[in-house]
């Protein structure tokens, strides 16, 4: 068509202007229609058109692209969206009186509520393919303020090189769950701000790993119940609330700027200050059956809740929360507690 137009304005005067060639000729898409019409193509001129009349080699050969880049889009949309299962092969809970019972394929574990007590619940959590990396695992909130999360420790005792469980909750790293489904999971609890009548407890656990190069997340259930029963009296009720009005008064009313989650374990800006509190008056250990303290070996001060929020004006203000408002017996290692932030 291209080398019928040219021969065709070979012969045009070349002063003709636009409109002149139009007027001579015909409009371009008139002319384009008549030749394509001439030459046997009929129909709109589309891929597929244009595809068949290629020769069946090639044709061939952009039947199996297609299929390939397909096939190849297909799976890797399985393999980046492929999850895998996750198994948990033993449970229990650590704490100085436990009542443990079993009915209809479920289990519950049982734990008074003891002031200023740890106590840990544990799994071994497993997977089903390799290539998994579990990087963090938390409660999503604290229990109603009965029981706050410390933080996770990590051990097998199946390797003597490794330490069996003795208490400290900071002791949390990264791990292939495929390479040893035996090591131990313990999320520690303390508990305290008795407020509750009858049970507290929790059905489900966050999980985050890494897997075929995504971080991603998991929400799963428990493999047992575990609640922590109490009927705190009013004495105890009006000592919890002196000290939250104490809080209050040093840190402010307004505790909106503060967050709603501070820590990995997800506390409350009270709680945060409350952990300190509790760390410095004591944590109670678990006792065991001969009435010895096990499990006591408990993570350094500076691992505590408040040390570890990242932003110091923030944790200043919480620790002063603490020893000025909550516990101000220990007013005296304000300063102490200050100069252990990291800047």
């Amino acid at each position: 068509m291209v080398a019928e137009l040219a021969e065709t304005l070979s012969g045009r005067p070349p002063s003709d202007s636009y409109q002149d060639i139009v007027d001579g000729l015909g409009e371009p898409a008139v002319v384009a229609r008549a030749v394509r019409r001439e030459s046997g193509y009929l129909g709109s001129v589309s891929l597929w058109r244009r595809w068949r009349t290629l020769p069946p080699a090639l044709r061939v050969a952009h039947v199996l692209v297609v299929i390939a880049v397909a096939g190849g889009v297909v799976g890797a949309w399985k393999y980046f969206t492929a999850a895998p299962e996750f198994t948990q092969g033993c449970s229990g809970v650590i704490a100085t009186d436990v009542d443990h019972s079993s009915a209809a394929g479920e289990s519950e574990y049982r734990v008074p509520f003891v002031q200023d007590g740890r106590l840990g619940a544990f799994i071994c959590l497993g997977a089903d393919r390799s290539g998994v990396t579990v990087t963090n695992v938390s409660v999503r909130n604290a229990i109603q303020m009965a029981m706050q999360p410390v933080g996770i420790e990590m051990a097998n005792r199946r390797v003597v090189d490794l330490k069996p469980p003795v208490g400290d909750a900071s002791d949390f790293e990264p791990y292939d769950p495929t390479a040893d489904p035996s090591v131990y999971l313990i999320w520690w609890f303390e508990m305290e701000y008795c407020h509750i009548t009858g049970q507290v407890y929790w059905l489900t656990y966050d999980l985050e790993y890494r897997y075929r190069g995504r971080t991603r997340t998991a929400v799963l259930d428990w493999p047992y119940r575990l609640s922590v029963e109490g009927d705190c009296g009013s004495a105890e009720r009006t000592d919890v609330d002196e000290r939250s009005a104490g809080w209050y008064s040093v840190v402010g009313n307004d505790t909106r700027g503060l967050g709603e989650t501070l820590t990995s374990q997800n506390l409350s800006p009270e709680s945060v200050s409350r952990d300190l509190c509790r760390f410095l008056r004591g944590v109670e250990p678990p006792v065991d059956l001969n009435g010895n303290h096990t499990h006591d070996e408990f993570e350094p001060l500076s691992a505590r809740a408040v040390f570890n929020l990242g932003d110091a004006a923030l944790s200043e203000t919480l620790i002063d929360g603490a020893v000025l408002g909550i516990c101000p017996e220990f007013a005296d290692r304000r300063d102490e507690l200050v100069s252990m932030l990291k800047p």
